[in-house]
């Protein structure tokens, strides 16, 4: 199985750093995404993300996404941070549920992924 690009959570750890002053994670952890997302460079512009046209190969060698103004950030990914903002642990324990066993749509993500993947 083909592993996830982490579009979503380098966008969302991006603007809770750059823009709430929120540190989720290691900056280790954040690096090694965007040292993913670097290599894997050509398969985010082929991929059919919707938030691709976001990621820039500059920012990624600079380990960052400063360069992002606080508007171009998506509505999820906003909302998202917002949500972990006023009730702190509320995206991992996201990551932890699945999706509802009763939706059929393309739109869900599989049993694996998580909202984060939606961003």
């Amino acid at each position: 199985m083909k592993k996830r690009l982490p579009i979503g959570k380098y966008l969302l750890y991006s603007y809770l750093y750059y823009q709430c002053d929120l540190s989720l994670v290691e900056d280790a952890e954040y690096d090694a995404i965007c040292e993913e997302l670097l290599e894997r460079y050509d398969e985010v512009q082929r991929s059919k993300h919707p938030h691709k046209h976001l990621i820039d190969r500059d920012a990624l060698k600079a380990g960052s996404c400063y360069h992002l103004a606080y508007n171009a950030y998506p509505f999820i990914v906003v909302s998202l941070a917002k949500a972990e903002m006023n009730d702190p642990g509320y995206l991992a324990r996201l990551e932890q549920r699945e999706p509802p066993k009763e939706c059929k749509t393309a739109a869900v993500p599989q049993k694996s992924s998580t909202l984060l993947d939606f961003c």
